[in-house]
């Protein structure tokens, strides 16, 4: 069985370069360009076995949503990746204490190190 990774992040350009690498390396790819349209989507779709998570979006911000995930009985135990553009160890420390399971920031990472960070999670 395919695993199914949900991307939400508000930049189409992100989403669409994580989407074709994700699916390049043979995961199931849902996209969301908000919080609030992510959180929509987990009440209407299966759940995914990944969440890659941007931090800066309008309306509900990926901290807020990282709180809610993580605090649903439905969604806690799925694997979230914080990849964003905020990459002081603050925004790293505060991400990971709302439960996120890694923290990638935009400025640093690469596909190779993000695949292997959703390959490490699963």
């Amino acid at each position: 069985m395919t695993q199914k990774i949900l991307v939400i992040d508000d930049d189409p350009d992100v989403l669409e370069l994580l989407e074709y690498n994700l699916k390049k390396a043979g995961y199931q790819v849902v996209t969301a360009p908000s919080g609030l349209n992510a959180m929509w989507g987990l009440e209407e779709d299966a759940r995914p076995d990944v969440i890659l998570l941007d931090l800066m979006m309008p309306t509900l911000d990926g901290y807020e949503l990282c709180r809610y995930l993580k605090s649903s009985d439905d969604f806690k135990d799925v694997p979230v990746i914080i990849v964003s553009a905020k990459g002081s160890r603050e925004d790293i420390e505060k991400g990971l204490a709302l439960g996120a399971n890694r923290y990638l920031p935009k400025s640093s990472f690469t596909i190779e190190s993000l695949l292997k960070e959703v390959r490490d999670v699963l």
